[in-house]
């Protein structure tokens, strides 16, 4: 694909990203797609991923993240999680709550050493998914 059809092809989705719920700010050029996620991204995009069926929770600080993920744990009782590793998830010292109520831990390391089929069959079975992400688009809830 030549550089022009790609960004015929960005310009396109663009615009068809237009119209869902995106804030277009009129005083910007016609080249600028959209921007702006509210006066609070965290609320912003923790409204967008609610929305769609997601679970999100704005905390101030790590350790009402601790006391969030613990009521989630109680709420759903998981008996296993299929963990992402991140040093977001270290610092919220992820491997320790989940001990405290009992759920197995399922992440790559564990998962390695079994054949493709028994990988697959234990992360379909996980009862909850623990991840982690880099970056967010508030607007979107996209992560």
């Amino acid at each position: 694909m030549n550089r022009e059809r790609f960004l015929e092809r960005v310009r396109e989705a663009t615009i068809a990203g237009r119209a869902h719920r995106v804030h277009i700010d009129p005083t910007l050029p016609a080249r600028v797609g959209y921007i702006g996620g509210g006066d609070d991204l965290a609320l912003s995009l923790a409204a967008e991923i609610n929305a769609v069926g997601g679970s999100a929770v704005v905390v101030d600080d790590l350790k009402a993240a601790r006391e969030a993920f613990l009521e989630l744990l109680d709420l759903y009782e998981p008996r296993s999680a299929l963990c992402w590793r991140h040093p977001l998830l270290d610092r919220l010292e992820l491997d320790s709550l989940l001990d405290k109520r009992g759920v197995a831990q399922l992440d790559h390391e564990s998962l390695a050493c079994l054949p493709e089929e028994a990988q697959r069959e234990k992360m379909i079975a996980a009862d909850i998914g623990v991840t982690s992400v880099s970056y967010a688009v508030a607007e979107t809830g996209s992560l």
